[in-house]
């Protein structure tokens, strides 16, 4: 379709995924309505249906249509595809190797075709293919219904350079990134994000007790309590680590 210059849908893949749905369950008393219905979301597999698309205005994309109800609709686009779109209807000379613009020949026009990159210009395409590729809903349908779609974007950032095609600077930047995990997070800091958890299939409390001597050892000590199905108390598990080297300072 590139060599072409066609647009369209050109793949279309069927995939079983998790999704959000909802349940349709009948009321416990009789209501007024025999139709009347109760709706609980949830989570459940279901089948999925991905276009793989080529649009004129944002280049090659993806989209991913939900089988159930609400109809769940996801796009993966790129934003160098825009752009380069718009500097070949410019007629701009630009070098580009897989998604990085390496050379162009009037940066401020890149800049431009960037800016233009809107939410604007986005909807606008994502509202044709949805209306063309997506669920189809009668007059009757939409006057019983408030049916209407909200966009949210997650922008996602690939990097790849130099510092990737060799391993010392890959080992440098872990070392360092180490140095400062081991400053920052704190026992203080692992007990905020481990704190307290409290699920369903545990009827408790279930945290994590960290401690700090001055020494600079780090040691946890895990406590629990949980019911077991006779209703008599379990013992509470305890444990304690300590894995850290005493530093002492040194004068010269």
């Amino acid at each position: 379709m590139h060599k072409r210059n066609q647009y369209g849908v050109y793949f279309i893949l069927k995939s079983m995924e998790q999704g959000s749905t909802f349940r349709s369950s009948a009321p416990k008393y009789p209501a007024a309505d025999p139709h009347y219905r109760i709706l609980a979301r949830q989570r459940s597999r279901f089948t999925h249906h991905y276009f793989y698309l080529r649009d004129p205005v944002l280049g090659p994309m993806v989209m991913r249509v939900a089988s159930f109800f609400p109809f769940q609709t996801t796009y993966c686009l790129n934003g160098h595809s825009f752009i380069e779109n718009e500097l070949n209807r410019r007629g701009l000379f630009f070098r580009k190797n897989d998604n990085a613009f390496l050379a162009v020949a009037d940066p401020d026009a890149l800049q431009t075709a960037a800016d233009r990159f809107t939410p604007e210009v986005i909807r606008q395409r994502l509202e044709y293919w949805t209306l063309v590729l997506g669920p189809k809903f009668s007059r009757r349908e939409r006057a019983a219904m408030n049916l209407r779609r909200f966009y949210a974007v997650r922008q996602v950032e690939y990097c790849r350079n130099f510092i990737f095609k060799r391993h010392f600077p890959i080992y440098r930047l872990f070392e360092r990134s180490c140095e400062l995990g081991l400053w920052r997070l704190t026992a203080q800091k692992i007990s905020e994000i481990f704190g307290t958890q409290i699920t369903r299939r545990l009827p408790g409390k279930l945290h994590t007790t960290w401690s700090r001597s001055s020494t600079g050892i780090i040691s946890s000590a895990p406590t629990g309590k949980m019911l077991s199905s006779n209703n008599t108390k379990s013992s509470p598990p305890s444990c304690a680590t300590s894995s850290a080297p005493t530093i002492s300072p040194t004068s010269g």
